[in-house]
């Protein structure tokens, strides 16, 4: 089974995402606190610290090849993704049954579930 496909990208979200403020389902709020720091941007640095707190890795070289696969032009300009471009993310690592869409790589390099 290939990592990327919906099923399993499905799987990992109900493994490891949580309605961080107990409201019911996740938001605006649970984004806010699981993927952004204050500046509003998520970097490199910041994607690498949320892969390697779930999970154990080889090669670094994987999380930033996965980080890349999610940048745009505008996120390069930006520094990293902003909150709005994440959610964007997030709704295509959710939503879309395409295994190449760049939202596939949100939260880094995955596993079979």
């Amino acid at each position: 089974m290939d990592a990327y496909k919906w099923d399993n990208r499905v799987r990992f979200v109900v493994r490891h995402m949580y309605d961080t403020d107990n409201n019911g389902y996740l938001d605006i709020n649970d984004f806010e606190s699981l993927a952004l720091v204050s500046d509003g941007i998520v970097t490199l640095e910041e994607f690498r610290m949320d892969c390697v707190n779930r999970s154990a890795f080889q090669d670094i070289q994987e999380i930033d090849d996965s980080y890349n696969k999610l940048l745009n032009e505008n996120d390069k300009k930006n520094g990293g993704i902003t909150q709005a471009r994440y959610q964007e993310l997030y709704a295509e690592f959710i939503g879309s049954p395409e295994t190449e869409v760049p939202g596939a790589h949100l939260f880094g390099p995955l596993t079979v579930y």
